[in-house]
């Protein structure tokens, strides 16, 4: 016989124990010995503790059957079945709050007692399995780190484990039985956030809704939740299962990945991650984004999982390639060749990865086309150069002017007074015209020095000035080279002086004509231009155009043609100031020049100048005056150099004038209406007399754009001035 599991009976009557003990005992169940007490049943149960407990509600002692069960129950899970012949309705309400498996009336019959024990035994394996199955899922549950909800059929909360509450912020026992939709809200992930209604719209769906909602800290989290219904056999809901999935970390780092990946994709610069290769040792291209297409011009196909020497032009990258073989950050600038052939300067950025323990040896490479950068700087050198060639030439022009003033001004004396059928006439011709083409150098060098202030510059015709110079140029070219004139019929004015376009154009021809020995073509074109032309913002220009088919400059003689004094011509065929003549009066006019040429293939200058759309050009009318005849008037030169001076004084006797030396400003009352007066730019304020009878002279390069006449002074243009 097998042995079955132990049971113990508690009761006071021997005969009905006997009784219980014989069924139990044939049956082959365990019994224990028989107890009378509640005490010994409470004994029993912590010495032998048995499968099930068959207790007699009426006991002798202090404790009855259903206080020794309470007792019981407090300490053990242990089936209990009461024994009663009859009970009051008061006894059945203390037997209920024992939970008790079932009930032997008495007097037993044994097929009644073995059922009853049957059920019990089986009713509380299958509450035990249940009650483990519980643990183990409460177990399981509490140790999630994703909050997990139960509500019952109506939404109203059953359960949540710790990270739940944690999340929530509310313990089981707060909002236990309250509707679920109170304890938390739910809004849609997108940018208005509209509110959901309840968690019930989530039921039953295979894939998470990603919504989001608000922790106990009020901070918004983004969460996946999914909703569950628990049903019973016949498919009756019994409630529901809640489930969150936190990803607000991952929502903010893929949200700034995002930003990063439209920044990296959308930036300017070029930008390559390179992987090592170990099979050819090079750094292969794995990622490359549109700014580096942009910048190099390569499509697609043609760089993924290429090497980055590829990139270089032959020639250029071996210190990059260097560098990155020896897995050293640098940075530096180097010449790249475009996939179109145009060259272009680029500064590389070499990063190394923060993490040195990576699997994969990777870097980082950004690409930044420098190209302009590098014309502003090279504009700013020549800028610095010009100008440093103005502050010279400003320093010893004056001195130099004066020297030639007395050189012109005894050459026409002598001019005036030797026929020129002597012989000594051509003799000093040429020291004349020497002098004059002393005072066009001088000139040109006092371009640089920028002394022209706005001040002098009025508005002109250029269109007018233009004819009239390159009418000129036209028989100074001669037969061998064609000139191509197009000038626009309605061309704006400029602020200038007839001068500067004069030496422009002069210059450019002159450039021209010696590139084109056995002669050819050139052009001169002018017209209105309204846009942003390189280096300068939107605005009116007057673009001017010089085209020749010449021999052409090469790219490093374009580096130098605008540096004052660099000429690729022999000793005494050019001074090299003639392109710089041209930069430093663009410049001065806030304009730009530009050079495109090659070798053999001619040779074209663009200028951009800023035009006057405003303000239009008034003829100034014409005074007639009749001839008169003037007696014989004092001339008095104040306190010129004493060269000047004596000059001036042989050349006004001739004139039949009366020139007087004065080291002192003369007084009023000695100067009458039909004298005049001959002194330096800086007495004039000092002079207390018309200015119409003043003729003044520069003194210094400072006094220079105010003085009556220009510097080196001609005899002439100061006779000329006297006739006021």
């Amino acid at each position: 016989m097998i042995v079955r599991n132990s049971i113990c009976i508690v009761e006071d009557d021997i005969n009905s124990a006997f009784v219980l003990q014989t069924i139990l005992s044939k049956s082959g169940y365990e019994v224990l010995p028989t107890v009378s007490t509640g005490e010994e049943a409470i004994a029993c149960v912590a010495s032998d503790n048995p499968a099930l407990i068959l207790m007699d509600i009426t006991l002798s002692g202090k404790l009855d059957g259903i206080e020794a069960a309470k007792r019981i129950k407090q300490k053990r899970d242990i089936p209990i079945i009461y024994l009663t012949g009859y009970s009051p309705d008061t006894v059945i309400q203390r037997v209920k709050e024992t939970t008790p498996f079932g009930f032997i009336i008495k007097p037993y019959d044994p097929k009644s007692v073995l059922i009853t024990i049957e059920m019990a035994l089986h009713k509380a394996a299958i509450e035990r399995e249940s009650m483990e199955t519980k643990r183990r899922l409460a177990t399981t549950l509490g140790t999630l780190q994703n909050p997990v909800f139960s509500t019952d059929s109506a939404g109203n909360i059953t359960y949540l484990n710790a990270a739940a509450q944690n999340f929530s912020g509310v313990n089981l026992t707060h909002v236990m039985g309250q509707p679920f939709d109170h304890l938390l809200s739910f809004y849609t992930l997108d940018s208005k956030q509209k509110p959901i209604a309840s968690f019930l719209e989530f039921k039953d769906k295979q894939d998470a809704f990603e919504v989001v909602t608000l922790n106990k800290d009020r901070q918004q989290r983004y969460v996946r939740i999914q909703v569950n219904t628990l049903s019973d056999l016949y498919q009756n809901v019994e409630g529901y299962v809640i489930a969150f999935n936190d990803f607000t970390e991952q929502f903010h780092y893929e949200q700034n990945n995002q930003k990063l990946a439209s920044a990296l994709t959308n930036s300017h610069e070029g930008v390559i991650i390179a992987e090592w290769d170990n099979h050819t040792n090079e750094f292969v291209i794995e990622y490359f984004n549109e700014g580096l297409i942009q910048l190099l011009g390569h499509p697609v196909q043609a760089l993924k999982g290429q090497p980055v020497s590829k990139l270089f032009c032959k020639g250029f990258g071996e210190d990059i390639c260097s560098a990155l073989a020896q897995r050293h950050p640098y940075t530096t600038d180097i010449i790249m060749q475009r996939y179109d052939g145009k060259f272009i300067h680029t500064h590389w950025e070499i990063t190394l990865p923060s993490d040195n323990n990576a699997s994969e040896y990777y870097t980082v490479i950004t690409i930044n086309d420098v190209t302009h950068l590098r014309q502003l700087e090279e504009n700013l050198r020549q800028t610095q150069k010009i100008e440093a060639v103005g502050r010279l030439a400003s320093g010893i022009a004056h001195d130099f002017n004066n020297l030639l003033s007395v050189i012109n001004g005894y050459s026409e004396l002598v001019l005036n007074k030797v026929s020129p059928e002597e012989d000594v006439y051509a003799h000093v011709k040429h020291i004349y015209e020497a002098g004059h083409k002393g005072a066009l150098l001088v000139n040109q060098l006092m371009t640089f020095s920028r002394q022209n202030k706005q001040s002098e510059k009025t508005l002109i015709d250029i269109k007018r000035t233009a004819y009239n110079t390159l009418q000129m140029l036209q028989h100074w070219l001669g037969e061998k080279i064609q000139l191509s004139v197009r000038i626009d019929k309605n061309l704006w004015p400029i602020y200038s002086q007839e001068t500067y376009v004069d030496q422009i154009l002069v210059n450019l021809c002159v450039n021209a004509k010696d590139a084109m020995p056995r002669g050819g073509s050139l052009g001169v074109h002018f017209e209105n231009f309204t846009g942003t032309p390189s280096n300068l913002s939107y605005g009116h220009y007057i673009k001017i155009t010089v085209d020749d088919t010449g021999i052409g400059i090469d790219r490093n003689t374009q580096k130098k043609i605008f540096e004052p004094f660099f000429t690729t011509k022999p000793i005494g065929q050019g001074t090299g100031l003639g392109l710089s003549c041209v930069y430093g009066i663009v410049k001065q006019h806030n304009g730009t020049i530009q050079i495109d040429s090659h070798p053999n293939s001619g040779t074209t200058f663009t200028i951009f100048i800023p035009a006057n759309t405003y303000d239009s050009i008034q003829a100034a009318p014409q005074k007639i005056t009749p001839p008169t005849t003037r007696p014989k008037r004092n001339i008095f030169l104040v306190q010129l150099p004493d060269t000047i001076a004596q000059c001036l004084y042989h050349c006004l006797q001739i004139q039949k004038e009366t020139p007087h030396h004065c080291n002192q400003i003369p007084l009023a009352q000695e100067v009458t209406q039909e004298d005049r007066i001959v002194a330096p730019q800086s007495l004039v304020n000092r002079l207390n007399c018309p200015q119409n009878q003043i003729v003044s002279i520069p003194d210094s390069s400072e006094t220079y754009p105010h003085a009556s006449v220009s510097h080196p002074y001609a005899v002439c243009e100061i006779l000329k001035k006297l006739e006021l």
